[in-house]
This record gives structure tokens, sequence and C-alpha cells, in this order.
């Protein structure tokens, strides 16, 4: 049982020093609560009820959230400190969630983001665009919180297991 605790905070330790970078040293894991604070989520959402519900809801699940209003401040996110999901609404101001998944599909580090769409206008176009970018998860607005949470679990445990 020591053993596997030991293990497993490596394995965190690991990964939190992967996502700092310019090899850092993770000595204390003390600021983060279990395994899921590693993981990261960027919100790309104008400012209101619904986001802050889907903020509120992933950071009781301990998921390290960050939320930004455009697509211009996604993509400053994304440079900065690259996430592990982007749940991002459809139309964005400055740079829309189909111009920004294109950018990250032409960088090989950032193409294998996973990227949740969400959107009120969701139709036939719009999922077969999302598709034809490797968007695998659009949902339609109300977003059923269940759902996205189930989604962003699913990413968080496949990238733990790998």
């Amino acid at each position: 049982q020591i053993r596997q605790v030991v293990v497993q905070t490596a394995r965190f330790r690991l990964r939190l020093a992967k996502k700092r970078g310019r090899s850092s040293l993770v000595h204390d894991s003390s600021q983060t609560t279990g395994t899921k604070a590693a993981f990261s989520v960027l919100v790309i959402d104008e400012p209101g009820l619904q986001r802050d519900l889907i903020q509120r809801a992933l950071e009781r699940e301990r998921y390290r959230v960050t939320v930004v209003s455009d697509g211009l401040a996604g993509r400053r996110a994304i440079e900065e400190n690259p996430p592990d999901v982007i749940v991002s609404e459809l139309m964005v101001p400055k740079i829309g969630a189909f111009t920004l998944r294109k950018e990250l599909l032409a960088t090989p580090t950032k193409k294998r983001i996973p990227f949740v769409l969400m959107s009120a206008n969701k139709n036939e176009d719009t999922v077969k665009r999302a598709a034809g970018l490797s968007i695998f998860h659009f949902l339609a607005r109300p977003v059923m919180m269940a759902e996205l949470l189930g989604i962003v679990g699913h990413y968080a445990a496949s990238l733990q297991e790998g």
C-alpha cells in the first residue's frame, strides 16, 4: 500500500513538472489535492451564468481550470501553458472556435489537445465542420453538466493511464 502511494505521488509530481516545463523540479504537491489537480481544463466562453456553472463544476471535481472570454485570449493561454483539454463555445469573440482548432491542428504539439465544443447553434452543418476538425464532442447548450464532466473525466483518466 505504501509503495502504491509513493508511485502515485511520483507520477503526480512528474505530471506537474511536465506541465510547468523548463526542467522544473516538483518537490511538494501539497498545493493541489487529488490526482485530478494535475489535469488542466481551458474554458473559452463569454462571461455569464453558464460559464460560471461550468467553471465551478470542473473545480468541484478538482481540475485546474483557466477561464478566458474570447478566442484570442484562449490562444494566448494555450501558448503560455497548454491545457489537457479545451472546452469552448462555438461563437466566441475575436477568434472563433473553428479557427482556433484549425490553428491547433497545424501545430504538432498542440493538435492532440482534445477540443470539446458547445453551442446553442448546433446543427448538421456545424457538426460536420466540427467532425472535419477532429472535434468529437459537440454539446448543445444549455450543457448537461453530467455529460461535460463525464467527457472531461474520460480524458483525464485516459491521460493518467498513458
